[in-house]
């Protein structure tokens, strides 16, 4: 939950991982911790509210 990257035994390839269960951060503190890539949150923020807003 520090924002440090770490290898996952058996993870999928390409699959990013934010803690674990309930104790997942939400997407501003993730921005935070990793603000080089203010892009892919953008996008990722976007994507989402396409997919839940009804046209």
């Amino acid at each position: 939950m520090d924002g440090s990257i770490i290898d996952i035994p058996n993870g999928d390839p390409g699959m990013i991982y934010f803690g674990e269960g309930e104790d997942r951060p939400d997407l501003a503190q993730v921005r935070e911790w990793f603000p080089k890539l203010f892009d892919l949150w953008n996008t990722v923020r976007t994507q989402y509210w396409q997919a839940i807003t009804p046209r």
